[in-house]
């Protein structure tokens, strides 16, 4: 086992749910552990999803999506539509994901009515 998954967050989310504007859709907050030096392969996401993630760590965490990698704190993607991975870091790996199952604009026009997109 490379990681660990901690469901049941969503009542210590809330706050952070309307923040974000996603409060009441079908929205499944989960801590996602990852192990040293451990790979999660190329996939795509169950459901279409979309995935708001949130380093909970000081190094930037990389998500490598169609192959490129992507450094970040706090990143959208369409886990749910593009191949992406984790490659191995010799640091564990926290993260706060919101598994979201609507569709990709939807949840990036409610991100963008909070000002919370840069690209």
């Amino acid at each position: 086992m490379w990681w660990k998954l901690y469901t049941g967050v969503h009542e210590a989310t809330i706050d952070l749910q309307h923040e974000l504007n996603i409060q009441g859709m079908d929205n499944h907050p989960r801590y996602q552990y990852q192990f040293p030096n451990t790979r999660l392969g190329l996939h795509i996401d169950e459901d279409a999803l979309t995935g708001i993630l949130f380093n909970l760590r000081e190094k930037d965490c990389c998500i490598h999506i169609l192959n490129q990698p992507y450094y970040y704190q706090s990143v959208v993607t369409h886990v749910g539509k593009h191949v992406h991975s984790v490659e191995p870091d010799p640091e564990e790996r926290l993260v706060l994901k919101f598994s979201i199952r609507h569709p990709w604009e939807e949840v990036m026009e409610k991100l963008d009515k909070k000002n919370l997109i840069k690209y």
